[in-house]
């Protein structure tokens, strides 16, 4: 009843909600197993939605964090809620140095240090799960320092043409040319423009 208030209060019309309304009851039960799962490892919860400031140089960080606990080992975890496809939050930490949001909360935590780092994915059709960031401090700390030195990416597996390419951007600030010539070989290999883009 109280969603329904406030979207009644707000003036919404109540058929804007509902494909939320509709998945929200998987979500929440979902969640409600995933968070006692997470309980019974020993996770703690500490704080949530903590507005952080951080002077880093020149720059001031400012950002909120969603969720900190504290670990088993007396460790800390940060926790970032993603209300989107599973297979989009585990792209964000396929290559750590790639999405810049953990670190970046880490670098916040300054004076306190992150062990680990991770995405709770709530996913309404694959369920809520863990994404971990697998070197949080790794990339705080090249985050520090500007990017200015990015370790080399060991892969298995070569890397597709467009990650190889964001890659390179990263280590190499690639030109203007080298971004056309990049796009012209998608082309050239039959790739649409909506493709491309």
């Amino acid at each position: 009843a109280t969603a329904q208030d406030v979207s009644a209060a707000l003036g919404l019309p109540a058929d804007e909600f509902l494909p939320f309304s509709a998945a929200w009851p998987a979500v929440r039960e979902g969640y409600l197993v995933w968070l006692q799962g997470h309980e019974q490892e020993g996770a703690r919860f500490e704080c949530a939605e903590l507005r952080r400031e951080q002077p880093i140089g020149q720059v001031l960080l400012v950002g909120k964090i969603d969720r900190i606990d504290r670990q088993a080992d007396g460790s800390t975890l940060v926790l970032d809620y993603k209300s989107e496809d599973l297979g989009k939050t585990r792209q964000r930490v396929a290559s750590p140095l790639e999405d810049t949001q953990l670190a970046f909360y880490a670098l916040l935590m300054a004076g306190r240090p992150v062990a680990s780092a991770a995405y709770v994915a709530l996913d309404e059709r694959q369920g809520i799960q863990l994404v971990e960031h697998s070197d949080v401090a790794g990339s705080a700390a090249a985050l520090r320092a500007g990017l200015g030195a990015v370790p080399v990416v060991v892969r298995d597996a070569p890397a597709n043409a467009y990650d190889q390419v964001a890659e390179n951007q990263k280590r190499h600030r690639l030109t203007a040319l080298d971004r056309a010539r990049f796009i012209k070989s998608r082309v050239d290999a039959g790739e649409s423009n909506a493709e491309i883009a």
